[in-house]
């Protein structure tokens, strides 16, 4: 009875580390694209992250976003955002200034092997012109830049950035130029 014991404890500690480990396992993107003229520096996360006009960095977080504010090289606060909670493995993309747009979509019907099943990509959202977040409404297995995986089931979630005239001219437009995103997107290309 005694060892038993003791090797409980032992099982109840390995549990809660178990606990702990999972608890962080949902971790979120931030996709951030100085679409202003000039370079910028993001405040708010655990290091500032400083980007030249025009780039795109992507941030791993273990913890949910908070205040995020983008100052210019004089220090001038430029966007202040609070981003809303994206889901488990989710992704939050910040444009700046609301001229570059993005899409969430699943591709996941390019996975099934019936032939009966026509291939497509669905959207499930947009980052629109005139927009500065977007929070993806799903767990995404594309951030942006990023590659879809080489199997998956059911689902296979991206976020592709599109031409903001895209989204502009309707889902049908947007879809076929997701679909042409697919080419950049899909495992080995």
């Amino acid at each position: 009875m005694r060892l038993c014991g003791r090797y409980a404890a032992g099982v109840r500690a390995l549990l809660l580390f178990a606990l702990v480990l999972l608890s962080g396992c949902g971790s979120v993107g931030l996709t951030v694209h100085n679409d202003t003229d000039g370079a910028v520096q993001i405040e708010g996360l655990s290091d500032p992250l400083n980007l030249a006009a025009g780039e795109r960095v992507r941030v791993h977080r273990r913890s949910p976003l908070g205040e995020l504010v983008a100052r210019d090289s004089s220090g001038s606060e430029i966007a202040r955002i609070t981003p809303d909670a994206p889901p488990r493995g989710g992704e939050v993309v910040w444009s700046m200034a609301g001229t570059v747009c993005y899409a969430e979509a699943d591709f996941g019907s390019y996975y099934n092997p019936d032939p009966m099943v026509m291939p497509g990509a669905q959207v499930l959202g947009s980052l629109d012109p005139g927009q500065t977040v977007y929070v993806s409404v799903a767990s995404v297995d594309a951030p942006p830049g990023g590659k879809l995986p080489s199997r998956a089931r059911m689902k296979a979630i991206a976020v592709v950035e599109v031409p903001c005239q895209a989204n502009r001219e309707g889902e049908a437009i947007l879809r076929s130029w997701l679909e042409v995103a697919l080419r950049d997107i899909q495992p080995g290309s």
